[in-house]
């Protein structure tokens, strides 16, 4: 059985010398020897947004699973099914079709469980307020499908979930995380998180617990209502759980990333002071970065946070595209983003 998120343990440390590395490695010259061409450097070196050209994609999850990436998110999808990605590096990104029971405009997550490919998605539930979605869970024997509906809804509580992830634990545990969406009558404080154990058929075990509101200055941009904790993913690293997680308005100015610490996934989690520890950066081309996922490079040495940002880096648009930076832990157990920057990366690591 594989767990995707069970231990992380990239730190500074190891990032120094990934960076400090052979110059031959890095950036393909050495002393005395003839610089490499522009098509080489392209080998060894990145810019965000990733794909060449640049993967058009909103809120990206990141399978990893055998040596091959899958890249799912909101992004416009054919008939009966969903496009995505697939890559090798993180880099560079082939579209593919995937397909399914009904048209899925946003894969919200993907995870290999028990020998199957499990993907929850959010939709209008029948018969219920039109506004208010709710998660589902689907099931295929490969990442692309063709995936039928399992369960839905997975639980129905009245109101809206969405941007759910699901986590699997070294211990063979599952959880789903999820944005309680605050787009409904009586609820006026924005998106909170909420979070509930699932069996081992991925049934939710008693009723969803909210773990997390917004309650930081930087969670609560004041130019509107939309005070707004969502896209929520969890890895573990050492004995402790951390989970990213974005809040405001993907479409309106403020959004960013931040993490809270726990240790256990139903909490309770307390958030990084240190928070955003990912937000506009316009130097490099940056603006409203959020809704992220975590990977290892090809090798397993580093971690990846994948996220979005604004097509436009001058300006707010529905158009995102995606991007990748380095991810780690300092000495003390804080979580950090190395960047980003408008210049050139030495591509996820490869080994030898």
């Amino acid at each position: 059985m594989m767990f995707r998120r069970a231990c992380y343990a990239f730190s500074v440390v190891t990032l120094a010398a990934t960076l400090a590395g052979s110059p031959l490695i890095i950036h393909g010259t050495q002393s005395g020897r003839k610089t490499k061409s522009p098509q080489d450097e392209l080998a060894t070196t990145y810019k965000n947004p990733v794909g060449y050209p640049a993967v058009h994609m909103g809120d990206p999850l990141v399978l990893q699973h055998k040596g091959q990436y899958f890249l799912y998110g909101t992004i416009r999808s054919p008939e009966e099914g969903f496009q995505y990605f697939e890559s090798t590096d993180l880099v560079h990104w082939l579209p593919q079709k995937g397909t399914a029971w009904r048209r899925i405009s946003g894969v919200e997550d993907v995870e290999f469980y028990r020998h199957k490919f499990y993907m929850t998605y959010s939709a209008k539930v029948p018969g219920s307020n039109t506004r208010v979605r709710t998660t589902g869970l689907a099931v295929s024997d490969a990442p692309g499908g063709p995936f039928r509906e399992l369960h839905f809804p997975l639980f129905d509580e009245g109101y809206s979930a969405i941007d759910s992830d699901l986590f699997l634990d070294s211990n063979a545990s599952a959880y789903l995380f999820f944005s309680r969406n605050g787009n409904m009558p009586g609820f006026d404080i924005g998106c909170s998180l909420y979070a509930v154990a699932l069996s081992r058929t991925l049934r939710p075990i008693g009723k969803p617990q909210q773990i997390l509101k917004p309650d930081q200055p930087w969670e609560m941009v004041l130019e509107h209502n939309h005070w707004c904790l969502e896209g929520p993913y969890v890895i573990r690293h050492d004995d402790h759980y951390y989970m990213t997680y974005s809040a405001n308005d993907t479409f309106r100015p403020g959004y960013a990333i931040g993490y809270a610490v726990a240790d256990n996934p139903l909490g309770p989690w307390v958030k990084a002071r240190e928070n955003p520890i990912l937000k506009n950066t316009p130097d490099a081309g940056i603006l409203n970065p959020g809704h992220n996922s975590i990977t290892h490079s090809p090798d397993g040495a580093e971690l990846f946070i994948v996220y979005h940002s604004s097509a436009d880096p001058q300006k707010v648009t529905r158009d995102r595209v995606v991007n990748i930076d380095r991810l780690v832990f300092d000495s003390e157990g804080h979580l950090k983003v190395v960047g980003p920057t408008g210049e050139a990366k030495p591509i996820p690591s490869r080994g030898h």
